[in-house]
């Protein structure tokens, strides 16, 4: 994502996706609820390549996952992570 270059836009964008993935969804007369965890990871601050990013993004999501699904975690390799 080239148009967000901070923690408060990354962010921003996270709750507005996980906003719209949570709404209730009507399927053949059942209602889906959908929790979506997202990995955040920054180029090139946390990965000096396309796979390293992926990877710390990959990471980034099962720590989301672990903390109970439905949020976002940033990975970070080598800052602090944004607060």
């Amino acid at each position: 994502l080239t148009e967000v270059n901070d923690c408060n836009g990354i962010v921003s964008l996270a709750e507005r996706i996980q906003a719209a993935a949570g709404e209730t969804v009507t399927y053949r007369d059942m209602k889906l609820n959908v929790k979506i965890s997202i990995g955040i990871s920054w180029y090139p601050e946390d990965a000096n390549s396309p796979d390293n990013l992926m990877h710390c993004a990959d990471k980034a999501m099962y720590q989301a996952k672990q903390m109970g699904g439905g949020g976002y975690s940033f990975f970070t390799c080598c800052t602090p992570p944004c607060t």
